[in-house]
C-alpha cells in the first residue's frame, strides 16, 4: 500500500487518532484523497459505512481497515488504545484481504433507472401507512407482505440491523443474502412467513410494491425517496468490499466483542 487517506468521525477522540496516524504514515507513504488504494477509518461501523460509500466506484483499489472509537466497531480490527500498533502494521505491509459482497437494488422511478450497493443491508420502509407489497422469489410467488418494511441484508450486515429483527447472524464468505420482516402484521386475516429467509446467490427478490404512501429506501445510511415505484430487484452483487487485515481476529471474538462480552 502506497497511498492512504484516513476518515475519521468528527469528535474530539477520533480526530486526535486521526493526526496521529497522519504525522506517522506521512513520512513513509502518500496521502491520496482522491486515489488511496488504504483507507483507513476511525470511530465506528457508521464510519465504515460512509467510507464504502464514498469511494463506491473504487473498490476494486481501495482497502479498508479501521480503528474502533465509536459505539460499535464489528467491522474494524484496532482499538482506540491500538493506535500505535496500527501505524507498525501498516508500514509492515504483512496482511490478507477479506472480500464481502454488497446487497445491490434496481428499480425504476420516472422512466429512469437507478441502481445502489449496500454492504449492510437495503430496506424498504414507510412510517406513514402500512407497506403492501407482493414478495417474489425470481419469478415465483412467495406471499404478500403487510408491515413496517422489509430488510434485505448481505453475510456481513447479518450482524447488522439483521440481526435486531431478529434474523439469522451468518459466518463470512457464504454469498447469501437474508430477507427479514419489519414489525409484520399477522392475524386471522394476513399471514406472511414470520421467519427470515436465506437465499444464495443464484436467487433475486422482487418487491411489488401494492398500497404506496410516500415509502422510503434505505441503503445503508443512505435514504432514497421511492414514491411511485411499482417494483424493486435485490440480489447479491459481484461487487464487494475490501477489508484489509494486518492480524487475525476470528468472526466468533467478534460477536463475543460486539454482542456478548463487550
Amino acid at each position: 500500500m502506497k497511498r492512504y487517506w484516513i476518515l475519521a468521525k468528527k469528535d474530539e477522540i477520533s480526530l486526535s487518532i486521526e493526526q496521529v496516524i497522519d504525522n506517522a504514515l506521512s513520512k513513509h507513504l502518500s496521502k491520496d484523497e482522491l486515489h488511496p488504494d488504504l483507507l483507513i477509518t476511525v470511530g465506528g461501523d457508521g464510519t465504515m459505512l460512509r467510507a464504502v460509500q464514498l469511494y463506491l466506484e473504487q473498490l476494486e483499489t481501495v482497502h479498508f481497515v479501521g480503528i474502533h472509537t465509536g459505539t460499535l466497531g464489528f467491522y474494524t480490527d484496532y482499538e482506540a488504545n491500538e493506535v500505535e500498533q496500527l501505524i507498525q502494521d501498516i508500514l509492515y505491509e504483512e496482511y490478507t484481504i477479506n472480500k464481502m459482497n454488497m446487497v445491490e437494488v434496481n428499480y425504476q422511478r420516472n422512466q429512469a433507472n437507478y441502481r445502489h450497493y449496500g454492504l449492510n443491508e437495503a430496506r424498504i420502509e414507510n412510517i406513514y401507512s402500512t407497506l403492501v407489497c407482493d414478495i417474489k422469489i425470481d419469478n415465483e410467488f412467495l406471499e404478500t407482505f403487510r408491515g413496517n418494511g422489509l430488510c434485505i441484508s448481505s453475510t456481513s450486515g447479518s450482524t447488522a440491523y439483521n440481526r435486531s429483527l431478529g434474523g439469522s447472524v451468518i459466518t463470512p464468505n457464504i454469498p447469501i443474502i437474508q430477507l427479514s420482516e419489519i414489525a409484520g402484521i399477522h392475524h386471522n386475516a394476513y399471514r406472511s412467513l414470520q421467519s427470515s429467509l436465506i437465499l444464495d446467490q443464484q436467487h433475486t427478490i422482487y418487491c411489488e410494491l401494492k398500497a404506496i404512501n410516500k415509502p422510503v429506501l434505505g441503503v445503508d445510511q443512505l435514504i432514497f425517496d421511492i414514491d411511485g415505484v411499482k417494483q424493486l430487484e435485490f440480489k447479491l452483487s459481484k461487487r464487494y468490499v475490501q477489508f484489509i487485515h494486518y492480524r487475525s481476529i476470528s468472526f466468533f471474538d467478534r460477536i463475543r466483542k460486539a454482542f456478548i462480552n463487550g
